[in-house]
C-alpha cells in the first residue's frame, strides 16, 4: 500500500471500512465510486479524494485522467483524507456514545 500511487474501489455498495482508512493513513490517493454510504462521507463529497459515478461508461477512465493531471491538488486531498481518519478512531466513537448517553 505504501508504494501504491492510488487505491481504486469501484463498488456498488461499500461501508466505511479499513481499506479506506488504511489508504488515507498511507498517504495514497483514494479513488472510490460514489456508492450510497461510507466513502462519500469519508471523502467529504470529493474534497479528500476522487469520487466517480459507477453507473456511467467512461467515468472511471476520466477520474484516472484527472488523477494523472492534477498531482498538486491531489496532495491536498491526501492531507485532508489523513485528517479525516481522526473522526473514525475508537476514542472518537467513545466520545460520541458518551455524548448520546449523557455520560
Amino acid at each position: 500500500m505504501n508504494k501504491a500511487s492510488s487505491f481504486i474501489l469501484p463498488s456498488l455498495w461499500e461501508e466505511l471500512g479499513l481499506p479506506i482508512v488504511q489508504t488515507a493513513l498511507s498517504n495514497t490517493v483514494i479513488i472510490f465510486s460514489d456508492c450510497p454510504n461510507g466513502p462519500k462521507e469519508f471523502l467529504n463529497n470529493g474534497q479528500s479524494g476522487i469520487l466517480f459515478c459507477n453507473d456511467y461508461e467512461g467515468v472511471l477512465c476520466n477520474s484516472l485522467v484527472y488523477f494523472e493531471k492534477n498531482e498538486n491538488l491531489l496532495k491536498t486531498k491526501r492531507v485532508i483524507a489523513k485528517k479525516n481518519v481522526l473522526n473514525y478512531t475508537k476514542f472518537r466513537h467513545h466520545k460520541t456514545f458518551c455524548k448520546i448517553l449523557n455520560i
